[in-house]
């Protein structure tokens, strides 16, 4: 075969690799994809823009018994959008007054639609219903000497309510506070230190549908695992930038089948894991153009649509998860 003849041939087949490569990418161009093959979500939508602005570096975000989409952001307030992402209403202002916001961290629900919302800078939990009308408000200011004690909120940082009970990460205590969905304190666990079930800066919270509790307690690097019955049973997770490893754990959710999802705000990243911690697969990470930056709150509604609040990049991503063979 002459130069020329092996030069056209050589045209011919990269031409022909792109082309198959292109119908490829345009058929699967929403599906994120890990290194090893695993097909993670596929992104359903974006939310953003605002009829006055956009959203700003969101903290947190849940759906609610309605399907509509909660979200609290840097601005003090509760954004509240349909289910399709239309923007309905928001409440919220920046102040120390009943509906006033410093520096909201965490959003939740409970089964009658009220809202609970961890107004992080006052110390408080605050409560409105489904419409954002003001009912009351939970949690004490600790001393401004001493530790905080039982029910005294240092800096409430993220929240849950599960069967008729609210637990509230305090990062600053190293503690996990548990009320009454009515307000009324109930116990509280957690001390600061490495060793297991200590905390060490907990950042993020929630339950599994075996009502086992995970707490991401992030300067340990690690998730502590606590049975139903309130006792901790085991731990996994060390500092490190590999798989089942972690660099910023923030939060924490589960799937219809029990897999466990943690946003990692240094990888940019969202690990799937079993329930022992071995690793799954992923979402997002570290590549030339980042699909996360600086992920924060996640919340997986009961149809397996996965909610991720991408705080550097002032939006909220949604998915549909793929069931994991």
């Amino acid at each position: 075969m002459g130069k020329i003849n092996r030069i056209l041939l050589g045209i011919i087949l990269s031409f022909v690799f792109v082309l198959v490569l292109s119908l490829a990418v345009a058929g699967e161009e929403d599906i994120i994809y890990d290194p090893e093959g695993y097909i993670g979500a596929k992104f359903v939508m974006e939310l953003h823009d605002l009829p006055d602005g956009a959203i700003t570096r969101p903290m947190d975000v849940v759906t609610d018994c309605q399907g509509r989409i909660l979200v609290v952001d840097n601005l003090d307030r509760v954004l509240i959008f349909d289910s399709e992402g239309n923007f309905l209403k928001s409440f919220g202002e920046r102040g120390k007054r009943e509906g006033q916001f410093r520096d909201p961290s965490a959003i939740a629900v409970d089964d009658r639609c009220r809202i609970f919302v961890a107004d992080s800078g006052n110390n408080r939990v605050q409560v409105f219903d489904s419409e954002g009308n003001y009912l009351y408000e939970f949690g004490e200011k600790p001393p401004r000497r001493g530790e905080p004690g039982p029910g005294q909120l240092a800096r409430p940082i993220a929240m849950t309510v599960h069967d008729g009970l609210v637990y509230v990460v305090d990062i600053d205590a190293h503690r996990v506070h548990v009320f009454t969905v009515e307000g009324e304190f109930q116990r509280a666990f957690g001390k600061l230190g490495t060793g297991d079930g200590e905390l060490n800066y907990p950042v993020g919270i929630g339950f599994d549908q075996e009502d086992y509790l995970y707490i991401v307690n992030a300067l340990n690097f690690r998730i502590e695992v606590f049975a139903p019955d309130g006792e901790w049973e085991y731990n996994f997770g060390k500092a490190g930038d590999t798989v089942g490893c972690f660099s910023r754990p923030k939060t924490i959710a589960s799937d219809s089948s029990g897999n466990l999802y943690v946003t990692d705000s240094l990888l940019n990243l969202i690990q799937i894991l079993d329930y022992e911690g071995e690793y799954l697969g992923r979402i997002g990470g570290q590549s030339e153009i980042p699909l996360f930056a600086q992920p924060f709150g996640i919340w997986i509604d009961p149809n397996d649509r996965l909610y991720v609040a991408d705080r550097g990049n002032d939006r909220i991503m949604v998915f549909d998860l793929f069931e994991l063979e």
